[in-house]
């Protein structure tokens, strides 16, 4: 049956939410879709939320003992509790419910799901002319919508398609500018910084600076005006990395700002209105302890702030990717890492965001680093990482360095641009503090406006 004639009706929406319910498998391809508001029906709508709110919590699916937990628990506590009295004869009728093969309806829930995102976005942008709103603001509310379900990736013929290679570069990843990092030699290099879709990662030794490194990404990123969205897995909790991006926002010690908290918080008080007008991105931090983490979560994490219009974020930062767990055990810790990479350059593809991590390297790394820079080859546990990743940066130090307060990057992989780079930078750990040094000289880097605080 044509799309165009297909009846949305109350039962259609109901055979969607079995499957969400039941079907792990249907709920991740549509997960970058979904929103609870998509159904016409409250109830649907309800049970939708206390699902995802399980899914993202735990990684999985609630049986059916654990959604009716959910839901009386909802009735217990809601104020207004007669939209969740009817849950419980919901649940029962969903896992009674004799469910066909999902893929047959993926294509139809999609569009589906687009036909709802543009009818609320053509509320939405009746209500902004009303308001006499920017248009520009307008268009990006239904060029979103109308975005929602379609595929991202292209292909071609060569013959016919390379006679239209102005027009087609001129669409794809090479008209675009990269996430940047404020190293502005990387970013030079790199044609802007990370592209959207890529994975880059940073080699080095314990304590020389891979979580720092990933702090100053964050802040370039939100700073240049892309939302970010940061997963801390394992050694740092949110509140870490939150007190981390505000030394380095504010440019003070962490020290500073442990002891005199409510004056920092002044501070980002009387700021935050002006990063919100000057068009700085927002930073979601998302902690998970580790080795409990798949690439599923991430990608459900952060297709539920899309979903939810929390965000749309250029950058994804993993802190750090060794930490996490594949969705399928591959048998040894080598195939492990390597299908983890490979599933988190899926999700950078899928999103169409720019994905940050950071990895160990090998003891034997470790004792070169003090006189070489760290290459590919210097990966922990498996190879594959670096085979997956778009680029490799890898950051060393010796004792001198060390002394000095610097680090040295090296570009070791770019898969669209020329390895090779190596440049020196200033660190200043008790700020978070990261900048790159001008080539042969001891001048620091500056060629961006930094957020004043001469109100401390």
């Amino acid at each position: 049956m044509d799309h165009q004639q297909i009846p949305y009706s109350n039962e259609f929406q109901e055979k969607i939410l079995c499957c969400i319910v039941r079907m792990p498998e249907f709920l991740q391809s549509i997960r970058n879709v979904l929103l609870p508001t998509h159904f016409e029906v409250e109830m649907y709508s309800n049970m939708c939320r206390i699902v995802l709110r399980f899914y993202d919590q735990y990684g999985r699916l609630p049986l059916k003992d654990e959604l009716d937990a959910e839901i009386t628990d909802k009735i217990n506590n809601a104020a207004d509790n007669a939209s969740f009295l009817i849950l419980s004869d919901l649940s029962t009728k969903i896992y009674n419910a004799k469910i066909a093969d999902y893929r047959n309806i993926i294509d139809k829930t999609r569009a589906f799901f687009k036909r709802q995102a543009l009818k609320a976005a053509l509320m939405e942008a009746i209500d902004c002319i009303e308001e006499n709103k920017d248009l520009d603001e307008i268009r990006s509310k239904i060029e979103r919508a109308s975005d929602v379900g379609e595929e991202k990736q292209k292909e071609f013929e060569f013959y016919k398609h390379s006679s239209e290679l102005d027009n087609i570069i001129s669409s794809s990843i090479y008209s675009k500018r990269g996430v940047p990092t404020f190293f502005s030699a990387l970013d030079e290099r790199l044609y802007g910084g990370l592209m959207p879709g890529e994975v880059g990662v940073i080699y080095a030794a314990t304590n020389v600076g891979k979580s720092m490194v990933l702090v100053n990404f964050a802040y370039a990123a939100s700073f240049s005006g892309y939302d970010v969205v940061y997963f801390t897995i394992g050694d740092m909790d949110a509140c870490d990395v939150l007190v981390r991006l505000c030394a380095r926002t504010a440019k003070v010690e962490i020290g500073d700002i442990l002891q005199n908290t409510k004056k920092y918080a002044d501070f980002f008080k009387q700021i935050r209105g002006k990063v919100v007008k000057s068009g700085k991105g927002r930073i979601h931090i998302k902690p998970y302890y580790s080795k409990r983490a798949r690439a599923s979560d991430i990608r459900s994490y952060v297709s539920s702030l899309i979903a939810q219009n929390k965000c749309k974020p250029g950058l994804i930062i993993v802190d750090y990717a060794d930490e996490m767990i594949p969705s399928k055990g591959q048998g040894s810790t080598y195939a492990d890492m390597g299908w983890i990479y490979s599933e988190l350059k899926c999700v950078a593809g899928e999103l169409n965001c720019a994905l940050w991590t950071a990895s160990q390297i090998t003891r034997e790394g470790y004792r070169n680093s003090k006189d070489k820079d760290v290459d590919v080859d210097s990966a922990s546990d498996s190879w594959l990482k670096s085979t997956k990743a778009d680029v490799v940066l890898g950051l060393a130090q010796n004792k001198d360095e060390e002394s000095l307060g610097l680090i040295r990057y090296n570009l070791a992989k770019a898969r669209r641009a020329r390895k090779g780079l190596t440049r020196k930078l200033k660190v200043e750990s008790a700020k978070m503090l990261v900048q790159e040094q001008e080539e042969g000289s001891n001048e620091i880097i500056e060629n961006y406006e930094e957020l004043s605080n001469d109100t401390i």
